[in-house]
């Protein structure tokens, strides 16, 4: 914790050590956060390397819908410190987040006109989300 923002310490003394040493140098002060925050393109590169796909692929996800994301420069990020591979697994992952940021919303609105037309018990709702996908973490 730095005051009380989480925070996590990696050290590097790898192949990939530069990649995390460019990170820390393109990192940006935000405004009420007292130490530098890591941008969301170095974010996917350091979440597609730590090899616990399940557990970073959401955040991955998520960094990729940002408006302000900038893709081309995420991938050339990839190409210098992960190779021509890991830009393909990204362009992947892209297109896997856009498909289920998608589904969501063709699942959810069904729901949401069902829920409307016929109104029903907490429990039969939550059973709904459950087998369609949707429930929430």
């Amino acid at each position: 914790m730095i005051g009380h923002v989480p925070t996590r310490v990696i050290v590097r003394s790898d192949e990939f050590q530069g990649l995390f040493e460019d990170a820390l140098d393109h990192a940006v002060a935000v405004d009420g956060v007292p130490a530098p925050v890591i941008e969301p393109e170095y974010l996917v590169a350091m979440g597609m390397l730590s090899g616990r796909r399940s557990h970073d692929e959401p955040d991955v996800h998520h960094l990729v819908l940002i408006d302000d994301f900038d893709s081309p420069r995420a991938e050339a990020i990839l190409r210098e410190h992960l190779w021509l591979y890991a830009v393909r697994v990204y362009r992947d992952l892209v297109a896997e987040a856009v498909f289920l940021l998608e589904r969501r919303a063709d699942l959810e609105r069904p729901l949401a006109e069902l829920r409307a037309e016929n109104p029903t018990t907490p429990e039969a709702m939550a059973w709904a989300r459950r087998v369609l996908g949707l429930e929430k973490r």
